[in-house]
């Protein structure tokens, strides 16, 4: 079962164990100390849950949280990261609209990383985010390029997007740009090398792809997972990977 599967499935298990319960969100969140809001995107798997959140709201409903293992199921299985079988447009959707995103950061120097710069080396995976690498030099223009985007930021305390602080204020470096999207940054010392790369009809500024096999086991691992369904890599990959 992959990430994304694990959180749809205990969001849906902690709304059908309230509704059984005939518990209202309201009345749930206030007994655990969360915001409705928060409780509406745990169920819905709109965010990834903290194991600490998830026993605290089912010892709100008087059960304690159990985590087992179990063998996979027999028989492939669809991975939800993989976009193997879906046509070009169908797995390039929502890579036009980070894209569009992009537009607004031509001013600051940045790597894209992440499965977005996977995607921009030919991986067909799923990419949900932005990532970007930006120097601490140049924080104040990636501050006045997320002004210009209006995004909400990640609240550390109540756990979810809440806030509308510029980069340059202290607190995690993420944002929302949508319902769905995300943008992350890490500010680093020195930009590693990069190429660039053409996506969607944007210029992409990303590291090698060995950089980033090296750097982000996710992508790692995504890479694996590919090869163990049958997919080659695309032509003009470095011979060693």
């Amino acid at each position: 079962m992959s990430p994304h599967d694990l959180v749809a499935e205990a969001g849906q298990l902690l709304r059908s164990t309230r509704e059984a319960r005939r518990l209202s969100q309201a009345r749930l969140a206030e007994r655990v100390g969360i915001s409705q809001q928060r409780l509406s995107k745990l169920e819905r798997g709109a965010v990834d849950p903290r194991l600490g959140d998830l026993a605290r709201l089912f010892a709100g409903l008087q059960l304690r949280l159990r985590i087992e293992t179990a063998p996979p199921p027999e028989g492939p299985t669809a991975d939800p990261d993989l976009l193997l079988d879906r046509p070009e447009e169908e797995r390039l959707d929502g890579v036009f609209f980070l894209c569009r995103q992009l537009r607004k950061f031509e001013d600051v120097p940045h790597a894209v990383v992440g499965r977005l710069a996977a995607v921009a080396h030919g991986l067909p995976v799923l990419a949900l985010r932005i990532d970007l690498l930006v120097a601490h030099q140049d924080r104040p223009q990636l501050s006045e390029s997320i002004g210009r985007l209006g995004a909400v930021r990640w609240n550390e305390r109540w756990q979810e997007f809440r806030d509308h602080l510029p980069a340059g204020r202290p607190g995690p470096m993420r944002w929302l740009l949508s319902d769905t999207w995300e943008l992350r940054v890490t500010l680093v010392d020195e930009l590693p090398d990069r190429i660039v790369s053409r996506l969607c009809d944007q210029e992409l500024w990303l590291p090698p792809l060995p950089w980033l096999l090296a750097s982000d086991p996710d992508l790692a691992d995504l890479l694996e997972r590919l090869r163990r369904q049958g997919w080659h890599r695309p032509a003009g990959w470095p011979a060693g990977e």
